[in-house]
């Protein structure tokens, strides 16, 4: 079974514009971000339990594509709301972590917040240390998933490129064994 691609990372680091970048580029299907209709919608309130939701909704995005026959290119999954769900409410739903442990082969890319933080009704976290702070967090949860992972820097077509490049590493690599690159 193929991988998916998926992004995950602090808000506002262009995993949006990747994830579209990479569906184009590399003729996969896109999972667009769950929460982000969803909570405009609810004009961006939510509750704790509300993340469990999300979550299902998210699993069943991806899972309703790779059914199609091709390994999508995911914006955003349970490893996003699974921290968010730790950072803003101190825990997370133990169905949202049984979802996460059961995940269909992925390669996760980690884009780094050096980007400028633009300001969004649905954003939360504008101050740097603290998008550092989550950053770490991120790298923390991928080490122990067992899944590839690599991190992205760059801007604009730069930023693009280390994607790909990221992405042809693995496929030479096979998958790595949970391994993380810096691209």
């Amino acid at each position: 079974m193929f991988p998916s691609i998926v992004l995950v990372g602090v808000e506002c680091t262009g995993k949006t514009r990747l994830s579209q970048y990479l569906a184009r580029h590399l003729e996969r299907p896109l999972v667009a971000e769950q929460a982000r209709g969803w909570l405009a919608e609810r004009g961006n309130r939510y509750a704790e339990g509300d993340l469990l939701t999300l979550a299902e909704l998210q699993w069943r995005a991806e899972h309703l594509a790779r059914a199609e026959g091709k390994a999508p290119v995911v914006d955003t999954d349970l490893v996003v709301i699974q921290i968010w769900s730790e950072v803003r409410f101190g825990g997370c739903h133990p169905r949202i972590l049984e979802l996460l442990a059961a995940r269909p082969p992925a390669v996760y890319l980690l884009p780094r917040p050096d980007l400028p933080w633009q300001a969004d009704a649905q954003r939360e976290s504008p101050d740097p240390a603290e998008r550092a702070a989550l950053h770490r967090r991120y790298r923390s949860l991928l080490d122990t998933l067992g899944h590839p992972w690599f991190e992205i820097g760059g801007t604009g077509p730069a930023r693009e490129q280390a994607a790909l490049d990221a992405w042809s590493r693995h496929a030479l690599l096979e998958g790595g064994g949970g391994s993380k690159n810096d691209v």
